[in-house]
């Protein structure tokens, strides 16, 4: 055999190497992965507050229960058990993605900028403080949400004002993953409505 003979050979051999490698189960594929964030209250008009309530707010610490502290969003599936999806994820950690919704929320539904995050400054002087503590927050097989969280607000001393607990029930309208994250955003905002009306309230009691 030639020398052309043989590199041609080389090449054919070559290419055909290439081809069955990318047919190979061991070939990279397509990551699955779809990933999710929720929304605030800020397509709702009748949400956002017309008359400002000029309060300067600490939100946090705020604590989620370690199985909902992961990337998956989570399905409940049983009384005793859930399942974590392989390819439908939170875009960010569902903690610092929860506080920051609770944020915005808040921020439109009392008309106050002045929000600070969890740690703050000790020089910096609140009207109150709210901390969140989520036991639940997941899909049911139907798609509907359910969260259920213990909260409670102190004043700027660090004295407790409140303590409740809310368990809010959100229907999807469908059985799509779109459909219960857009539910789960609801659920987040029924509770961002629960804490400014209680804050209304502490705040008109003066």
């Amino acid at each position: 055999m030639n020398r052309v003979n043989l590199a041609g050979w080389v090449v054919v051999l070559c290419v055909l190497g290439i081809m069955l490698v990318g047919c190979s189960p061991l070939s990279p594929r397509p990551d699955p992965s779809r990933f999710y964030v929720l929304t605030s209250v800020a397509e709702d008009q009748d949400a956002i507050a017309a008359d400002k309530l000029e309060v300067t707010l600490g939100i946090g610490p705020i604590t989620m229960a370690p199985y909902l502290d992961r990337a998956s969003l989570v399905t409940r599936v049983g009384p005793n058990q859930v399942e974590f999806s392989q390819i439908d994820r939170w875009a960010e950690p569902l903690k610092a993605h929860f506080t920051r919704i609770q944020v915005e929320n808040l921020q439109l539904l009392l008309g106050t900028q002045r929000i600070h995050n969890h740690p703050w400054f000790s020089s910096t002087k609140l009207d109150y403080s709210v901390e969140i503590t989520v036991v639940r927050f997941e899909s049911d097989r139907t798609g509907s949400a359910h969260l259920l969280a213990h909260w409670s607000i102190k004043d700027g001393n660090g004295e407790r004002l409140e303590s409740r607990e809310s368990t809010i029930d959100e229907a999807s309208g469908a059985n799509t993953r779109d459909a219960s994250v857009a539910a789960l955003s609801r659920a987040a905002a029924a509770l961002s409505s629960e804490i400014a009306s209680a804050i209304r309230q502490l705040r008109q009691s003066m």
